[in-house]
């Protein structure tokens, strides 16, 4: 029986800390994955899944349960879907799985719970029995819910191989790899935005490089989700003409991706609604530097005491035009 959502994919590094999470999970049997010093993009349901795929022929159940909060979703609603997901596996094994009820099978279980957001309220739902549980969570309260494997950012040369075999056709050299995964700080999920870029064949590494230099984009990907990194990069690229006009939806795209999560998570509509009506004229607005100036403008009232941001905006206000 098996439910994991996703394709595998090429995976990349972490072998030891699939040896740990393996060694503890015979022991302990529950364990909690959580990202190292609480750092974004390092890739913890990534890793599930994989551990999931290498393991698959220890178990002959292996299921998966979103467990992400919905924005608008109360306690008794996210219990209900988390309820319904373990009842479609009852369904499937013929039997009662839920809480206090114990899950029997063969040859043994794995359940993977993911995105944990309410760790106070999964804890009882997790079904009982000879089996293995995986949760994967961001929120430190989780660590209660069993033993603890902190996942770390990708060695350094797992990086460069991701970004070596992301490149495309860029000539793509060892020591500018080497500074752009020390940019973001090896985290996969940066490495894949900006892997992105690279696809695209309008962005080469060495100008990549150099927009992660300007205005201290390391720090700026550590204080804000790491995908800024890649819109603020793309927002550099519009502005210094290196884009062709047929690819300004695309960054217009990314851009309201990305206000979308980051302005309604703070409960911005007013902000979120002025951001969108700013990048739209972007597309069709006569003065696209003006409009760029103030753009940044409103990122930095959203985003205070940002020092990338605060950079950015005094970078655009000095182009001309």
């Amino acid at each position: 029986m098996w439910r994991v959502p996703g394709t595998r994919g090429r995976f990349y590094g972490r072998d030891n800390t699939l040896a740990d999470l393996r060694a503890l999970m015979q022991v302990e049997h529950r364990v909690v994955l959580r990202p190292q010093d609480d750092l974004p993009g390092l890739g913890t349901t990534h890793l599930a899944r994989e551990y999931a795929y290498r393991h698959r022929h220890l178990y002959d159940v292996v299921w998966w349960f979103d467990c992400a909060a919905r924005p608008t979703e109360s306690g008794v609603a996210f219990l209900h879907r988390v309820l319904e997901q373990l009842a479609d596996l009852g369904g499937r094994v013929d039997q009662t799985v839920g809480p206090k009820h114990e899950l029997r099978s063969r040859e043994g279980w794995l359940l993977i719970f993911d995105e944990v957001d309410r760790p106070g309220l999964i804890g009882e739902m997790i079904p009982t029995g000879p089996g293995h549980v995986l949760i994967t969570s961001t929120d430190p309260l989780a660590r209660h819910l069993g033993s603890t494997v902190d996942l770390p950012p990708l060695d350094r040369q797992s990086s460069v191989l991701m970004l070596l075999d992301a490149h495309r056709g860029f000539e793509l050299e060892l020591v500018t790899a080497e500074a752009i995964a020390a940019f973001v700080g090896d985290r996969p999920a940066a490495i894949a935005r900006i892997a992105e870029l690279f696809a695209t064949g309008l962005v080469s590494p060495e100008v990549t490089l150099e927009l992660l230099r300007f205005g201290n984009m390391a720090k700026l990907s550590r204080t804000i989700p790491q995908n800024q990194v890649v819109y603020l990069a793309d927002l550099f690229l519009a502005v210094r003409g290196l884009r062709a006009p047929d690819t300004w939806s695309i960054w217009l795209d990314l851009s309201e991706d990305y206000l979308e999560h980051q302005l309604l998570h703070r409960h911005m509509t007013d902000a979120r609604s002025m951001l969108l009506h700013m990048l739209r004229t972007l597309v069709n607005g006569p003065e696209p530097i003006h409009s760029l100036q103030c753009l940044c403008r409103a990122l930095h009232d959203v985003l205070p005491n940002t020092q990338g941001v605060e950079e950015v905006c005094r970078a655009i206000d000095n182009l001309p035009g």
